[in-house]
């Protein structure tokens, strides 16, 4: 190959490197702040987890306060992948001041995961039926179900 030839093909690689690079940037991390301690509508957990399931990149759920979500159907699972859900208060805290309650009707876990990097913190579920696979149901299940792996829970650290 000549030399010439070579500087062309140099000068095109960089010139499509120059003109692809800007569009290729990271997403960016949007952070969902649940309101209302209602079961479903606007500023609810319900809400939050749709939202961030379809936002691309890093979200963050946190609360605006202390509180109990009393639920009449199972949550979304979270399939977005990289979704935060801090019930401390303040977020970041050592101490659960979030409940999630099933109110003894709702099978299964309280909260879903179906995707990965993942992180659940400072929640206090309750009241969830635990599938049971034909034995007697456990009506005070709670807890967190992934389908991605592997699956790390800690308790905060007080």
């Amino acid at each position: 190959m000549s030399l010439a030839f070579r500087r062309t093909c140099l000068l095109a690689a960089l010139a499509l490197l120059a003109a692809f690079a800007p569009l290729a940037q990271p997403a960016l991390a949007t952070g969902f702040v649940v309101s209302s301690f209602l079961d479903r509508g606007a500023g609810t957990l319900r809400q939050a987890i749709i939202d961030a399931n379809a936002s691309a990149g890093s979200d963050t759920i946190t609360f605006s306060g202390p509180g109990t979500i009393t639920l009449a159907s199972a949550l979304p699972a979270l399939t977005g992948g990289s979704i935060s859900i801090d019930g401390t208060f303040p977020a970041g805290g050592t101490v659960p001041k979030i409940e999630i309650q099933g109110g003894g009707v709702i099978k299964g876990s309280g909260i879903l995961i179906h995707s990965s990097n993942n992180t659940v913190r400072g929640l206090i579920l309750n009241g969830f039926i635990g599938e049971s696979f034909g034995v007697s149901p456990d009506y005070g299940g709670a807890g967190i179900t992934s389908a991605a792996r592997p699956l790390v829970a800690s308790p905060p650290t007080m």
